[in-house]
């Protein structure tokens, strides 16, 4: 029986990654740099400067020294910010570099409705019909709302990422 279960696991493993969960840590995918984003993309061997911290470390072991990187955009009419650091060092006598990647994706300002008050009389919106979700002390659809705009809140939703790499030259070639 634990053989079985261990080759199933290993089975979910082997599945292309659309077919499992594909929202978390989406913003991930926005990229650093506004050279790699003007290049579509195209960094993965192109560059060695702090943005290879993101796209891929093992260049910055032909980092020629420190290099840094900032970059701000908005979407959606300023209400989503996405906001991107990189610090890139070289530490050591043997051409070690040192980088920092953070990643920062905000979501300003979304309306939280949730303190609404609403007469709890049921799917139909009649009061004592006894219906489906009639005084079951939640909203449900057909239920009348009491909309306040005083008592509706905004708040930010924020996603962070820490990057760290270290690479070094392992021949002559580097």
């Amino acid at each position: 029986m634990g053989a079985r279960l261990l080759i199933a696991f290993l089975m979910l493993l082997l599945l292309p990654g659309e077919t499992r969960a594909g929202t978390v840590a989406e913003f991930l995918r926005l990229g650093l740099g506004a050279r790699a984003l003007s290049l579509g993309d195209g960094m993965l061997s192109a560059d060695h400067d702090a943005a290879a911290v993101y796209w891929n470390p093992a260049l910055l072991a032909r980092a020629h020294g420190s290099s840094g990187e900032v970059m701000h955009t908005e979407q959606f009419g300023g209400l989503e910010g996405y906001d991107a650091f990189a610090l890139a060092v070289p530490v050591g006598t043997r051409g070690e570099t040192l980088a920092l990647g953070l990643l920062r994706l905000a979501v300003h300002d979304i309306p939280m409705t949730g303190n609404f008050a609403f007469d709890d009389f049921g799917s139909d919106g009649l009061p004592g019909t006894h219906d489906l979700g009639e005084a079951n002390g939640r909203w449900d659809p057909g239920e009348p709302v009491h909309a306040d705009p005083g008592s509706v809140e905004f708040r930010t939703d924020e996603e962070w990422a820490l990057l760290l790499g270290y690479a070094r030259p392992l021949g002559e070639r580097g």
